[in-house]
């Protein structure tokens, strides 16, 4: 089973987020946490091999 990872265009269609830093402000207005533009930029352009469960934490968090 192939999993496909469209946490880009998920962003920009269900939240009008069009970049990191977009999504690092909202993440750091809504949780208070700052997590790097560069970190972010990975989890947008590639499939990460893992991400931490507070990483999901704050994107559930930030996007509701």
């Amino acid at each position: 089973m192939t999993i496909h990872w469209r946490l880009k265009t998920y962003l920009t269609t269900k939240h009008g987020i069009y970049g990191a830093v977009a999504l690092q402000k909202i993440i750091a207005n809504k949780t208070g946490v700052l997590i790097s533009v560069q970190n972010l930029c990975n989890y947008l352009e590639k499939k990460p091999k893992q991400i931490p469960l507070q990483t999901m934490e704050l994107f559930v968090t930030a996007l509701q």
